[in-house]
């Protein structure tokens, strides 16, 4: 039987990691799994990680791998469509989970550039995730999402999302 709601499926989940049936690194990428290969988004899955990472350093670290395997080359077997449908389920999960405990910089640290060229469902995962975060974050969500870590002499907000800022 499956979970009656999120805060079920995250104590499930929980209870695996207290009896070490499943660590929960692991546990983070099977919901990135699972969220990928539904037919169209499932927002049930990105609920369930919310939970989760308030309760498990490991589980946040989890899914952040989660978000970088989204957003690397994908599998030349698979059909252009799926690949595509899976791409834009696993951007818009990568977008429900940014905010300051998810900057944009972490979870896009590990995109290639030359996959963001050559690979379209790479593509399409990168601006499911941003379209997520542009129009249907909340402004306190946006505001942490664009948290980086400063270099010197850089920019911290794009121009475009400072007219969103104010």
């Amino acid at each position: 039987a499956g979970a009656a709601d999120a805060h079920d499926a995250a104590t499930a989940l929980h209870a695996l990691s207290t009896k070490r049936l499943c660590d929960d690194r692991t546990a983070a990428g099977v919901l990135q799994t699972c969220c990928g290969g539904e037919p169209t988004y499932n927002p049930f899955y990105a609920a369930v990680a919310k939970l989760r990472r308030g309760e498990s350093k490991d589980f946040a670290f989890g899914l952040k791998l989660a978000c970088w395997d989204a957003f690397k080359a994908s599998d030349a077997s698979e059909d252009a469509r799926k690949a595509a449908r899976r791409a834009a389920n696993l951007g818009k999960f990568c977008a429900a989970l940014l905010g300051p405990e998810l900057p944009l910089s972490v979870a896009f640290s590990k995109v290639e550039a030359r996959s963001l060229v050559a690979d379209a469902a790479v593509k399409v995962a990168v601006l499911s995730a941003l379209r997520g975060l542009l129009v249907e974050a909340s402004d306190e969500t946006f505001a942490g999402a664009l948290a980086m870590e400063p270099s010197p002499g850089a920019v911290t907000v794009a121009p475009f999302a400072q007219a969103r800022l104010q």
